[in-house]
């Protein structure tokens, strides 16, 4: 990502290498243009950096680029501010709709697992099964109660085959 710097101050962020061709279209370009050459257009790369750390209530938004004198080159830099009501209650519906999608999609899983388990365990209940048909039953009916747990769908004990 690159800046336009004209006397040591952002003019245009982001700017980018189609930018610099509109701007000197008598000039022919390679392919790949280095950073040296980028520079000699007034463009500087942008060197990303970490955003902040956020509260529940805040945001953070890209601000214009920063000249990192230690660095000695130019760097993201990021604003924080308070989320509005609005805002807050828009990322709390959509927190809650992803857990409502993840926990549905956990909890369709583990009815899959426990539904292959039950079918193959059909053979069981059949009349001339050598089985222990009462211990069998038993493991059944726990797979069935999966659901009916505590910890369902993202802390399930599954039963033991007899």
């Amino acid at each position: 990502m690159f800046a336009l710097i004209e006397n040591g101050a952002v003019k245009q962020y982001p700017y980018s290498l189609y930018e610099i061709r509109l701007a000197n279209r008598n000039t022919s370009f390679p392919d790949t243009v280095s950073d040296a050459t980028m520079a000699e257009y007034g463009a500087m790369r942008v060197y990303f950096s970490t955003q902040p750390e956020l509260t529940d209530t805040q945001m953070s938004e890209e601000a214009t680029p920063v000249f990192d004198a230690d660095a000695q080159r130019w760097a993201q830099a990021w604003q924080v501010r308070e989320m509005t009501a609005e805002e807050i209650l828009e990322s709390t519906t959509k927190r809650e709709a992803e857990l409502l999608e993840r926990n549905t999609m956990q909890a369709n899983a583990v009815r899959v697992a426990r539904n292959n388990l039950l079918k193959d365990s059909d053979w069981t209940q059949i009349t001339d099964a050598t089985a222990d048909k009462t211990a069998w039953a038993v493991y059944r009916m726990t797979l069935r109660d999966i659901t009916e747990q505590a910890g369902f769908p993202w802390a399930v004990t599954w039963p033991d085959s007899p």
